[in-house]
């Protein structure tokens, strides 16, 4: 019986042992499009979008579904495709979904970019990283977004704010 006990301490040290930091992947998302709503009157004041719809180019299915006539986003991360150099987002404000058929004021911003992988870890692999980031901003007539200020050549974390939509 000891030397069960022997073999079986033994054998949990070779187990633990074993692991190495890099066998768990605890960072490896990649980065995304940090966007932050601002108050056209009082830049410094954050102001949530009233039903904000957001839908990716040439999407009919949204990113998000507001709850009618309200919302509380000041901010949001948007997902930005690595395999592209152009990431384009439709954002519809005071958005009604009637029978299948979204209508609001819709604008559109983009970024283009070029892609560099960055190792992270054996578990995590590779993650991209964008750079280069230059944004667009378009809409019908400008209607609800006043202006757009691009802060960041740089996506490479989404803590930071990557752009500010003031309205």
């Amino acid at each position: 019986m000891r030397i069960a006990g022997y073999w079986l301490l033994t054998l949990v040290f070779l187990i633990l042992v074993g692991c190495e930091k890099d066998d768990i992947c605890i960072a490896g998302d990649a980065p995304r499009w940090h966007i932050s709503f601002r108050d056209a009157d009082q830049p410094d004041l954050a102001k949530a979008p009233e039903s904000l719809w957001i839908l990716g180019l040439n999407s009919t299915k949204p990113i998000t579904t507001p709850t009618p006539g309200s919302s509380d986003a000041t901010e949001i991360w948007l997902p930005i495709d690595p395999a592209n150099d152009k990431t384009t987002f439709n954002l519809i404000a005071f958005g009604v979904l009637e029978n299948d058929q979204l209508s609001g004021a819709g604008e559109q911003i983009s970024i283009s970019y070029s892609t560099d992988p960055k190792f992270l870890s054996k578990a995590c692999g590779f993650i991209p990283q964008f750079n280069e980031v230059q944004g667009t901003w378009t809409g019908e007539n400008k209607s609800w977004i006043k202006s757009v200020t691009w802060t960041t050549t740089q996506i490479t974390e989404d803590e930071s704010i990557h752009t500010i939509i003031y309205h």
